[in-house]
């Protein structure tokens, strides 16, 4: 079994390197164009969550913030209050912070394993910023993020069957809350450190998928599809990209109504690029299989319920509700993202002199 793994790594990573050579220009344009994103959307978007998620849980806020849900928390999630904070977050910032709070619990011997798994399965959205770059129309961008949210919601009370309830470390049930300027520099180093890995992991997605494009395979993957569910090869290769990578979802069609409940269900997917984030952010821990099947529950639900939703809406959908994601949106300047990496440098370098100098 190990020599046929071997075998099959080898032929995919030398058919890797012959197609990157093949497909050197195409490939070139896609990692400038994923560059692009990272600057002008991705860390704009995410990093600012990042580094506050951050500063929640190391300042013990992460307790004070779930209070208020407590009898939600503990009777549908069957999560200690103190947790509920990290879903109420991770729903409005987007993935994939939600996943990076969850495994820092974890790190931090605060959950387990298996609670860190359970909540990875609901902790997962797109947030609200990039669901309204997506729809002109503000009205269908609150139905398409309610659906992900409720979806979110039901996947919960699915995959809690069977488990008890989740338990908090005892030194971790009070915590003392602490905010000063070690806590502020230490959530920026933890945050930068992520959101690198993270575009890292967007830039080299976007090589395999630059790949399949030219090779063929997604054009293979949508016939497919098309063939199996008798859908229109169009919508079936944007069905394709979207999956493999989310802001492809801008190819649909923006006049056909009935859509709209397919694109909240691959937003409720996320897609691979993002599973791939997530994967990275965990360090690998994550229960892919598990996650995927939640993702499964999300998709589907979110999905039936945007449909419902919308038939008991008078909402009137065009080619005008429906524009291109923020993500494509080139009129975005690169400078504020440049400018905020070389500040982030220069605080994690102020940082670690005054570590060095401590411990001298």
């Amino acid at each position: 079994m190990k020599r046929v793994k071997n075998t099959i790594f080898s032929a995919v990573s030398v058919f890797i390197a012959i197609a990157y050579i093949y497909f050197s220009e195409s490939i070139s344009e896609a990692v400038i164009k994923s560059i692009n994103i990272c600057l002008t959307v991705i860390i704009p978007s995410i990093y600012g969550f990042m580094i506050i998620s951050s500063v929640i849980m190391k300042s013990g806020m992460l307790a004070v913030l779930s209070r208020p849900f407590r009898i939600v928390s503990e009777y549908i999630f069957r999560l200690p209050c103190e947790l509920f904070s990290v879903f109420l977050i991770s729903t409005a910032a987007g993935y994939p912070v939600g996943i990076k709070m969850i495994y820092t619990l974890l790190d931090e011997d605060k959950i387990d394993k298996k609670t860190a798994d359970y909540m990875s399965c609901f902790c997962f959205a797109g947030g609200p910023a990039f669901i309204l770059g997506l729809c002109r129309d503000k009205r269908i961008a609150m139905i398409i993020f309610a659906s992900i949210t409720i979806s979110n919601i039901i996947t919960a009370l699915i995959m809690r069957f069977g488990r008890k309830n989740a338990v908090l470390h005892k030194e971790c049930k009070s915590p003392k809350t602490i905010f000063n300027a070690s806590v502020i520099t230490e959530s920026v180093e933890s945050s930068a450190k992520s959101m690198l890995l993270i575009c890292a992991m967007i830039t080299g997605f976007s090589v395999f998928s630059a790949i399949a494009d030219n090779s063929g395979i997604t054009e293979y993957i949508s016939e497919f599809i098309s063939f199996v569910f008798h859908t229109d090869f169009s919508i079936s290769r944007s069905i394709t990209e979207s999956v493999i990578e989310i802001s492809h979802i801008s190819e649909f069609d923006s006049n056909n109504y009935s859509l709209i409940p397919l694109i909240t269900a691959l937003l409720a997917f996320g897609g691979l690029c993002v599973t791939v984030q997530v994967i990275s952010v965990s360090g690998g821990r994550l229960n892919i299989g598990k996650f995927l099947f939640s993702r499964l529950i999300s998709s589907v639900s979110a999905g039936m319920i945007c449909r419902f939703i919308l038939s008991k809406t008078d909402i009137c959908i065009s080619a005008a509700n429906i524009s291109k994601p923020i993500l494509y949106n080139h009129e975005y300047s690169v400078l504020p993202s440049v400018f905020l990496i070389i500040m982030t440098i220069i605080l994690l370098n102020e940082l670690n002199s005054v570590k060095n100098h401590n411990l001298s």
